[in-house]
């Protein structure tokens, strides 16, 4: 049975209210800091992100998506994208108000969250190459040259550099 499009996107709808409600947190609680309510939050934001980023990466979660939904994903990951952003320069700076004992598990999950973005920024590089009209077209009839059959891949973004000589 196929799923409808804004269906397979259930993982970046919920990654954007994690975000939204973190950094409505950090609005309501500047002084009052609640660092296990932030620890939670910051749990919840790392499982939202890594199953969007799975979901993204085992399946093509775009496919036979309209051209308006595909663009509204893209919206919607860059929403997540500079939100977290924005999660982890706020953490970043107020990491001394924070409990002793506390500490060290957010900033444990700090750096998942870092390492999240970074990947959810490579989806979000992805997903804008597919719907670029000047890119994509160049970027099909590469892939159509490719030789499989090499071991040797170079990385992608390496690859796409060589399309724009």
């Amino acid at each position: 049975m196929d799923v409808p499009a804004y269906g397979r996107m259930c993982p970046l709808y919920e990654a954007m209210t994690v975000c939204s409600s973190t950094i409505q947190w950090f609005e309501r609680h500047e002084k009052e800091r609640k660092e296990t309510l932030l620890q939670s939050r910051l749990g919840d934001l790392v499982r939202v992100m890594d199953e969007f980023i799975t979901a993204a990466s085992s399946t093509d979660l775009l496919a036979g998506a309209a051209p308006t939904e595909v663009t509204g994903s893209i919206y919607c990951l860059e929403a997540v994208n500079s939100m977290s952003q924005i999660i982890t320069r706020e953490v970043q700076e107020n990491i001394g108000l924070f409990a002793g004992d506390l500490r060290d598990p957010i900033n444990s999950l700090l750096r998942q969250v870092e390492v999240l973005t970074e990947r959810v920024e490579g989806i979000l590089e992805a997903w804008k190459i597919s719907i670029d009209p000047d890119l994509s077209p160049r970027l099909r009839s590469a892939v159509e040259r490719l030789d499989f059959s090499k071991k040797d891949i170079p990385p992608w973004r390496e690859a796409l550099e060589l399309l724009h000589d």
